[in-house]
């Protein structure tokens, strides 16, 4: 991500964009769902795409929320009647 950015000559930095991406990357890695900021996305979701890990990314919560709500739906652990 911080590769990518880097050499991207269009990109403008911010003051925190690398604490952002440090900790941003690093919790893409372990996390199904990614929601961060429109200058964030792309890098994350093409290192993501390249690493091979399916981590989906979101810029709005909204649209994260309803994809969790949808993926726990479809979970054949949540529909199994608790015991």
């Amino acid at each position: 991500m911080l590769h990518s950015r880097h050499l991207n000559k269009g990109t403008t930095w911010r003051p925190n964009d690398l604490t952002d991406m440090v900790y941003l990357s690093c919790a893409a890695g372990y996390a199904d769902f990614v929601v961060c900021e429109k200058h964030m996305r792309d890098p994350l979701q093409h290192g993501l795409k390249r690493l091979g890990r399916s981590a989906q990314v979101y810029r709005q919560l909204t649209d994260a929320v309803v994809a969790i709500e949808e993926a726990l739906e479809a979970s054949p652990v949540a529909s199994r009647p608790a015991q």
